[in-house]
């Protein structure tokens, strides 16, 4: 933010506030009590509008105020990232979330009891099987979609001489599933 402010007394100090309709309202400080340098570097929130206008306030040695604001409105762009979960598990934070122009914003995934990550897409491209995402220095729109899947068990069976199991071999099972096994001796 840059400004220029003088008068036959000196300016003290700078109050600067933000507008988000178009200058009808200052209700947002952005900073008080500045030295008359010119200028004041400022992160601009994630408050998006397109009729966002900025107030200095300066203050002279004799008590006097005077005000001026932005020529024009300008906009403060936010961007969108569409979060899903599929079933049996879920993205935090989920739905649209609104994220700052150059902000991080982190996603993490926690399948249900018995499930695991089974993939992750981020604007369609897979990321793989994370249990956590994170978009940094957010420059346009993103989604992220995340799968998940049962976790599965190999039980390998096996029968040593003089009888049988059925089934034989490694067995896949679904956690939380039972799985029967019929054991046979041989005659005698």
């Amino acid at each position: 933010i840059t400004w220029t402010a003088s008068d036959n007394v000196g300016v003290t100090a700078i109050d600067l506030k933000l507008s988000t309709d178009g200058g009808a309202t200052y209700p947002t400080t952005i900073a008080t009590g500045l030295s008359n340098s010119g200028t004041y570097a400022w992160t601009v929130p994630n408050t998006p509008s397109t009729t966002v206008r900025v107030q200095a306030t300066a203050h002279d040695a004799a008590g006097n105020t005077t005000s001026a604001s932005s020529a024009s409105n300008f906009t403060i762009n936010d961007w969108q990232i569409t979060a899903s979960a599929g079933a049996n598990g879920t993205i935090a934070p989920s739905g649209t979330i609104s994220v700052a122009q150059g902000a991080n914003q982190a996603f993490t995934l926690t399948p249900s009891a018995g499930y695991q990550v089974a993939g992750v897409t981020v604007d369609g491209v897979s990321a793989g099987a994370v249990s956590s995402y994170t978009f940094t220095n957010v420059t346009a729109n993103h989604t992220i979609a995340a799968t998940f899947t049962q976790n599965t068990f190999a039980i390998n069976a096996s029968a040593g001489p003089n009888g049988s199991i059925t089934p034989n071999g490694i067995t896949n099972v679904n956690c939380g599933t039972n799985q029967s096994y019929t054991i046979t001796p041989a005659a005698c």
